[in-house]
């Protein structure tokens, strides 16, 4: 083998035979299966080959950890991160030859799972966001860099979905519910740093027609898509100079995502698998904060602007988080994007016909405006 384990050898007569009872993955033979041994049930990793013997780590498990493990709720490192791993060394043949009773922090790190991995590809994250910084690890993650990195994804997602449902409006075809693309179900928390992954939402992995399945991928597909060339413009000085500058709603994307320029968390990793390459990692630095900070203010100074204004609030979507204003005190109708702390206060308004005051900022070119601050005018009515 490769490497020598350093874990204290134990009586391999005490463990008795590793064989398969439920093969999880295979390749040339079981790589990840079920074993029972004389200490119960336990979760067997082929780590290691070196022509003449497999070193597979078998880690302790029971009915309810598998049933994570299978239905992407827990990564395959996490699952093999038990108290205790045995370490255990078979002939081709699967005669069990040595063994050792360790961790998993006894491995070297190029023969475990990579961190994040999931059981089977389909079980992947769509969309993952991983803070990396000192001193990061669990029980010691900040609410403000949870706050970053829960709100940094949902928020450049709905960018993005905004981005591609206005496209799918000029060329005529019926839009889907936008929330859905960016309000995800979360698939659970990694540590040692600090990563949200997150799911497609369980009605689009059971759609009710093949063509809503299309549709919905499609969407996803677009939106990795555009998060790409925003990736690929601001991590690449040559990309930027070949294409120019951004987009505003792809350079807000970014936005969210990037770092702070102080701060605990140091850069910002982005994987998913709705990116044309699901297996590439963006990694997002302070000096990339730079770059699209100095962009966007360029962008904004030319095409937003501040507004304030007084109206009536209309034809409102529950489902996209958007209203129309009108009866307002410029004289023209305004399209509204709205955060959902101003949920109630809007829906509110819009059912006892009261005026509201908005502020935000209004795109020069289409009118929109992304709302940021909401005033009852009437709050008694």
């Amino acid at each position: 083998m490769d490497w020598a384990v350093k874990s204290p050898p134990i009586d391999i007569a005490s463990i008795g035979d590793l064989k398969p009872l439920e093969i999880l993955y295979e390749f040339d033979g079981p790589r990840i299966f079920l074993s029972e041994v004389a200490a119960g049930e336990v979760l067997c990793f082929l780590a290691d080959d070196d022509g003449k013997h497999f070193r597979f780590i078998a880690s302790p498990t029971n009915k309810n950890i598998i049933d994570k493990l299978k239905n992407g709720l827990q990564t395959l490192r996490d699952t093999l991160n038990q108290p205790w791993v045995w370490f255990i060394d078979l002939t081709y043949d699967g005669i069990p030859q040595a063994a050792w009773k360790g961790t998993l922090a006894d491995a070297p790190e190029d023969v475990l799972p990579e961190k994040g991995l999931m059981l089977w590809p389909h079980l992947e994250p769509i969309f993952a966001l991983r803070a990396i910084g000192d001193g990061l690890s669990e029980g010691n993650v900040p609410i403000s860099v949870i706050r970053q990195v829960i709100e940094g994804a949902t928020t450049s997602l709905k960018k993005i979905a905004n981005s591609v449902f206005e496209e799918s409006k000029r060329q005529g075809r019926k839009a889907n519910t936008i929330r859905q693309f960016y309000d995800l179900p979360t698939l659970g928390f990694a540590y040692n740093s600090f990563e949200a992954a997150f799911r497609v939402p369980e009605t689009q992995q059971s759609p009710l027609s093949l063509t809503e399945s299309e549709e919905v991928v499609a969407v996803f597909s677009k939106i990795g898509e555009k998060l790409e060339t925003a990736f690929d413009w601001a991590l690449d000085e040559k990309t930027r100079q070949a294409s120019g500058p951004l987009p505003i709603e792809l350079l807000e994307a970014l936005e969210k995502l990037i770092p702070p320029k102080t701060g605990i968390v140091r850069s910002i990793e982005v994987r998913g698998k709705f990116f044309p390459n699901p297996v590439a990692r963006y990694c997002l630095t302070r000096e990339t904060s730079n770059t699209v900070r100095k962009a966007l203010v360029a962008a904004r100074a030319s095409q937003e602007r501040i507004v304030k204004v007084q109206g009536l609030v209309r034809e409102f979507d529950k489902d996209n988080f958007s209203f129309s204003l009108r009866n307002t005190d410029d004289g023209k109708e305004h399209s509204c994007l709205f955060p959902p702390e101003f949920f109630d206060d809007l829906i509110e308004a819009f059912n006892n016909d009261g005026r509201v005051t908005i502020s935000g900022r209004e795109n020069i070119k289409t009118g929109e405006i992304e709302v940021s601050l909401v005033s009852r005018d009437n709050p008694s009515a």
